[in-house]
């Protein structure tokens, strides 16, 4: 589902295009979620969470989606809808549980923006959150769920930076995975 150019204006914040100021450490942090993704066992869905201090660029904490420590990530689990999503734990929580403190204020998550479940979770937890940082698609069944986190965002004053995936990676710098090496 690609996300409805009116929702990028709440709380006035555009939809970027790739010369925005914030550009720079968004593809960073977002190329971060992206790489930690991949750790994630869930065979359908693979999330990436960065939570961030942003005005020193500090990393406060990291997630991806899987099932709780101490439980297996066996194949029988993964495979049963089910039984997965009532055991397994999405990358925004993760990271939350993982952060070595509670001073983050963005929360970059990959590939799309966090479900209801979650935005009440950072909202509720995240006592200084001020910004979601994503991309504009994500699939049809989660329309509801991520409608209604953009409505829980916006009711607490927290505002988000959407990119188009199709454009947001500047092929110039990640020829071989490296982040740019000017700063």
């Amino acid at each position: 589902m690609k996300l409805n150019k009116e929702w990028t204006t709440f709380n006035h914040q555009p939809y970027y295009p790739m010369g925005n100021p914030y550009y720079k450490w968004d593809n960073r942090f977002l190329w971060l979620a992206k790489n930690i993704a991949t750790w994630s066992k869930d065979p359908s869905t693979q999330v990436g969470c960065v939570l961030v201090k942003e005005d020193t660029h500090d990393v406060i904490g990291l997630g991806y989606n899987g099932f709780p420590r101490k439980i297996p990530d066996d194949s029988a689990r993964l495979g049963d809808r089910d039984i997965k999503y009532d055991i397994i734990l999405h990358a925004e929580e993760n990271a939350m549980f993982n952060a070595k403190n509670k001073e983050w204020d963005t929360a970059y998550v990959y590939p799309f923006f966090p479900c209801i479940k979650c935005a009440s979770r950072m909202t509720q937890y995240g006592d200084n959150l001020k910004t979601i940082v994503t991309f504009s698609e994500w699939p049809e069944r989660w329309d509801k769920s991520i409608t209604d986190a953009m409505k829980l965002f916006r009711e607490a004053g927290i505002s988000w930076r959407i990119y188009d995936d199709e454009s947001f990676y500047d092929s110039r710098k990640f020829k071989s995975g490296q982040l740019g090496a000017e700063n």
